[in-house]
C-alpha cells in the first residue's frame, strides 16, 4: 500500500461520521435514481394501456354530457362511458391509489313519503358505490 492510499485510509478513519454520511448520500442518490426510473416504466406501461383502451371507447363520447377543454372532454366522457358500462355489467371498476366503484344490492325496505307521512315500501336495487383507497383517504386528512 502506497503513502498516498494509508493517508486516505486515515483520513476516511478519523472523519468517520462525514465517511458515513457521503456514503449514504450516494446510496440514496442510486435508490432514488432506481425509483424514478421504476416510476417511468410503470407510468409508460400504464398510459399506454389507457390510451389503446380511449381509443377504442372514444366513439362513444356522444353519450355523455359537458364540454371540457381539448382532450381532456374526450378522456374524461370516455372514463365515465366505461365506468357506467362496467358498472351496468356487475363488474367493478379499480383506479390505483384513488378507489373502487362498485355495484352494491340495496334490499327493499319500508320509508315515509316526504309529502305526506304515509309508509310506503322502497323497492330493492343496484345503486353504485365508489369505495376510497387507503392512499386517497390519507391524502384527504
Amino acid at each position: 500500500m502506497t503513502a498516498y492510499q494509508r493517508k486516505i485510509l486515515r483520513d476516511l478513519w478519523r472523519e468517520r461520521l462525514r465517511t458515513a454520511l457521503v456514503v449514504l448520500a450516494i446510496a440514496l442518490g442510486i435508490a432514488a435514481f432506481s425509483g424514478v426510473l421504476s416510476a417511468y416504466a410503470i407510468l409508460t406501461r400504464e398510459l399506454t394501456g389507457a390510451e389503446e383502451r380511449l381509443r377504442k371507447i372514444g366513439p362513444q363520447r356522444q353519450r355523455v354530457g359537458g364540454q371540457l377543454a381539448g382532450g381532456a372532454d374526450r378522456a374524461l366522457g370516455a372514463f365515465v362511458v366505461a365506468v357506467r358500462e362496467s358498472l351496468r355489467q356487475g363488474r367493478s371498476v379499480t383506479i390505483s391509489g384513488f378507489g373502487t366503484f362498485v355495484v352494491a344490492r340495496r334490499v327493499a325496505r319500508r320509508g315515509r313519503d316526504p309529502r305526506d307521512g304515509s309508509v310506503i315500501t322502497i323497492p330493492a336495487g343496484r345503486v353504485p358505490r365508489f369505495r376510497a383507497s387507503r392512499a386517497l383517504k390519507l391524502s384527504v386528512r
